[in-house]
């Protein structure tokens, strides 16, 4: 077991020697440090950067550079691609800071193609020699997460135990502090260092010891916890971990412990493919040269095999769903919600903006000014998913914005709707911390058999418009919950909203479905459905009614609020108690909503393996008796009420994060 650097080293030179590439080498600090770090055979290096003053500052050092392998690029970023590719490629072990600023580093950890980012947070972690204390000390979080929730402290403590693991602590003793070593309530800090230790003791935190909440001084001083007599916790003065309950905390320990206390100390990223080792620019190189020498034990751990690498942690997601005036947004832990917000837009902010596209920047600023008024870091997110907009039509699925996907979105390739920024505004919010963004089944989406496109009339296709985002998602679910795969599965799913759609999935794919916002089907709320085609050209051309008229009485004021006023439900169901016109018009609802789903149980050849209905109105009970009265001989009836845009995407997203389906190309 490591005691201090000195016997860290000593582990080092036991290894195989490893490699560091860093990125903008042209810094003394840097160059002394991997000098040293070549000399005393604890690693050795690449240097990419600017070729011309890398040589200008080692001469000035009397650096030989003979042994050192240098990359020439004068751009700082491009130069962190390139070295972080380097380890991401396996030519180099570990991935080092030069002369850049902290984000653009960051930047190039998590990029996409090349970057280093594993599915876990990422955290920062210190390791500390104090005089005084017969022990290396571990530190976290002190620079990375701000305000780190129950599961980014689980998250933290878990890598900084493999860090731990890697210098030779075979099973550390973790404190998560606080003010006070007692549970209170109003001080949620110690809720939480309760719930971890919790956790350790339940075997959902393991290879180490939790005890906590605690203080700092019985934390690391055995006779604090003489004099306090808590001689019989787990902790009592010898954790080998500090685990800060914020940024805050952690940053001023770490800065006091460094400018006014006998230390030596390195730090290293962790949570990614290989170890990052993140300095200030104003560390010394011994400081470097001790984070080297972590990063090189954490190296051989990865290669032995010690360290767990892709773990099973929550997968953190942003979901963006744009309307005309507001835009919802939701912060999710697998599927667990844990933020949202309707952030609302008034018609003056909108009319500034000439097209949609132009909306993007200002209401990208207000997602982000939010979620930082929540404390929320978006570095720890695993991936970004937005509503999909007026694309060409394409089969369901979730698909990566890719830049002809973005290209499509901007232009409005079937229109201009405030839809078509989820992806835009996922892909930049996405770029910016370097993971991938998603689109999950468009309005668009199209599987349509080639027979259910004919109409009888050429000019006029029958074409697929419908609520493919929660048909798709609420038949996902079904399967998932059976234990059966979506794609083995013969379904007739019914949404009932403000539109009404029935569509026959056979093995995964939407082969037909009624039009739902103004071709055909059942009457809805707001929509007329199918009508008499003779009786509609009469009135087309009847002199009474422009055309949008026209168009209002099949779309937003047809169904039930040209017969009864209302396009609630609720309001038609209570007035048919009394009311025989609105009982006729409840009766004819049901009655075509069931015609509609024998029509597709016909296109599935009557092999029906269940029957889904989803939407607002099916939280009415009533509805659900009719429908299974009229259609229940088909298939069985599920009903999934309700219509959860935010969840839906998440589980788009999710399930191509967790791989349980590829990412479609646009």
């Amino acid at each position: 077991m490591a005691k201090g650097f000195d016997d860290l080293i000593s582990k080092v030179n036991s290894c195989s020697t490893k490699t560091v590439s860093v990125a903008v080498a042209q810094d003394s600090a840097v160059l002394e440090a991997v000098k040293e770090a070549k000399e005393k055979n604890i690693a050795n290096a690449i240097l990419v950067g600017d070729e011309d003053k890398i040589r200008e500052i080692a001469a000035e050092m009397n650096m030989d550079l003979s042994g050192f392998e240098i990359i020439d690029e004068k751009d700082n970023f491009q130069a962190a691609l390139k070295a972080v590719s380097l380890v991401h490629e396996g030519k180099a072990d570990m991935y080092m800071k030069g002369l850049i600023d902290t984000k653009s580093f960051l930047k190039s950890v998590l990029d996409k193609e090349v970057g280093l980012r594993n599915n876990r947070p990422l955290s920062h972690v210190c390791v500390f020699e104090v005089e005084g204390i017969d022990r290396l000390l571990f530190l976290s979080d002190v620079a990375f997460m701000t305000y780190p929730t129950l599961e980014d402290k689980a998250s933290i403590i878990e890598n900084t135990v493999e860090v731990c693991h890697a210098c030779g602590i075979t099973n550390p003793k973790v404190a998560p502090l606080a003010a006070v070593e007692v549970v209170n309530p109003k001080m949620p800090v110690t809720v939480e260092a309760a719930e971890l230790t919790k956790m350790n003791e339940e075997g959902k935190i393991t290879g180490c010891i939790v005890d906590g909440p605690l203080s700092m001084d019985l934390a690391i001083d055995p006779e604090a916890a003489v004099h306090k007599g808590t001689t019989d916790r787990k902790i009592a003065g010898d954790a080998d971990v500090l685990i800060f309950p914020d940024i805050h905390a952690g940053n001023i320990t770490y800065k006091t412990l460094v400018h006014t206390a006998h230390v030596k100390n390195g730090n290293i990223i962790t949570g990614t493919k290989a170890p990052v080792i993140l300095t200030s620019r104003s560390d010394d190189s011994q400081t470097k040269i001790n984070s080297i020498a972590i990063a090189s034990v954490m190296a051989e751990a990865m290669k032995n095999n010690e360290y767990k690498g892709e773990i099973t942690m929550s997968v953190k997601s942003l979901v963006i769903n744009p309307g005309s005036t507001s835009t919802k947004i939701g912060v999710f832990e697998d599927e667990n919600l844990i933020l949202d917000h309707t952030l609302r837009h008034s018609t003056e902010e909108i009319a500034q903006y000439a097209t949609i596209f132009d909306q993007r920047e200002f209401r990208k600023n207000i997602i982000l000014e939010f979620l930082k008024s929540e404390n929320f870091d978006i570095a720890t997110l695993n991936v970004v998913v937005g509503r999909g907009g007026l694309l060409k039509p394409i089969p369901g699925g979730t698909y990566e914005v890719d830049d002809a996907l973005l290209e499509d979105l901007k232009v409005g390739k079937q229109g201009q709707h405030a839809s078509n920024l989820g992806g835009i505004l996922a892909k930049e919010i996405a770029d910016e911390i370097g993971v991938k963004a998603y689109i999950v089944d468009p309005v668009v989406v199209d599987e349509l058999c080639d027979e259910a496109r004919i109409s009888g009339v050429p000019e006029l296709p029958r074409i697929s418009i419908f609520h493919a985002l929660n048909q798709k998602a609420v038949a996902k679910r079904y399967a998932k919950e059976t234990g059966k795969k979506y794609e083995d599965l013969n379904l007739i799913v019914v949404h009932m909203g403000g539109g009404v759609s029935v569509g026959a999935h056979d093995h995964g794919r939407v082969v037909d479905v009624f039009n739902a916002l103004d071709g055909d089907g059942a009457f809805s709320p707001e929509r007329a459905g199918a009508v008499p085609v003779g009786g509609l050209v009469k009135m087309c051309f009847s002199g009474k009614y422009t055309e949008k008229e026209v168009y209002n009485k099949l779309v937003g004021n047809g169904g039930l609020n040209a017969y009864l006023g209302t396009n609630d439900m609720r309001d038609v169901i209570k007035q048919s108690e009394t009311d025989e016109k609105a009982k006729l018009i409840y009766n004819a609802f049901c009655y075509q909503v069931a015609k509609n789903i024998g029509s597709m149980a016909c296109v599935l050849n009557g092999k029906v393996d269940q029957i889904i209905v989803t939407g607002g109105i099916a939280y009415n009970k009533c509805i659900i008796d009719d429908l299974t009265k009229h259609a229940g001989f088909i298939a069985p009836i599920t009903t999934y009420a309700g219509e959860d845009e935010l969840l839906a995407l998440v589980q788009g997203g999710l399930r191509v994060v967790n791989g349980e389906e590829e990412a479609k190309v646009y």
